[in-house]
């Protein structure tokens, strides 16, 4: 009779694990839902998958560790939470999502279409957003992402969040930056500023320069400048 059991229970938790997964996906877009119809800008996350439900807090060394690590992962603040608590009073958040993730991040609104659409969906929402928050990591579908955002004109609404990679440690996240900085002066003949934990955000001017002001001037308010990072 046990392996009577073991079938079932092999077939029963897949399909609970896809509705929870759908209880997920609806509970962030309800979230989202309730600032639709508000006169808001749209700011735009551009990330690896692999970034998902990262976060920094890290295990201390224990025999606990590997349990310790996967509570983090799955029920810490991720970065991308953190960065949606401080823009979600003003603006639309919006990412593509990763179709085969099981949980959501609870952060900025996903976007779901199949592989054959992705790229078109992300041409289309880097003009029709207002802010385009890029985190850097060397992966071939973020670097056609960049290209992307050049060829629209779209640079003086870029925010390079130098939180590079999926790494817990300092020292990858800054080599992940360097490596990324290096290859976007061969591709692009832009040289970003050295890596700086204090100063996460690199902005660009109207002519795709760095600008150290730190502020954002939204497309369909040019009267209006933000300042939405410290």
């Amino acid at each position: 009779m046990h392996w009577i059991y073991m079938i079932l229970l092999g077939t029963a938790f897949p399909a609970l694990m896809y509705f929870v997964s759908q209880i997920g996906r609806w509970a962030n877009n309800k979230a989202h839902e309730k600032k639709e119809g508000l006169d808001l800008p749209t700011i735009l996350y551009l990330r690896s998958f692999n970034t998902d439900g990262k976060n920094d807090v890290e295990a201390e060394p224990s025999p606990f560790s590997p349990l310790a690590a996967f509570v983090s992962y799955k029920f810490g603040t991720s970065h991308e939470v953190d960065l949606a608590n401080q823009l979600t009073n003003f603006a639309h958040l919006i990412t593509i999502g990763n179709p085969t993730e099981d949980f959501p991040e609870m952060g900025f609104k996903r976007i779901y279409c199949k592989d054959i659409d992705w790229k078109e969906k992300v041409k289309e929402l880097i003009i029709s957003s207002d802010v385009i928050i890029y985190r850097p990591n060397l992966t071939d579908s973020l670097f056609w992402e960049l290209d992307q955002v050049i060829d629209q004109n779209a640079m003086p609404k870029l925010v390079i969040w130098n939180l590079a990679g999926d790494e817990h440690k300092e020292y990858l996240r800054k080599a992940i930056y360097n490596a990324f900085r290096r290859k976007i002066n061969e591709l692009y003949k832009i040289l970003l500023p050295e890596y700086n934990n204090k100063n996460r955000y690199i902005f660009f001017n109207d002519n795709g320069e760095i600008d150290s002001t730190h502020y954002i001037r939204f497309e369909r308010k040019p009267d209006k400048s933000v300042r939405i990072f410290k």
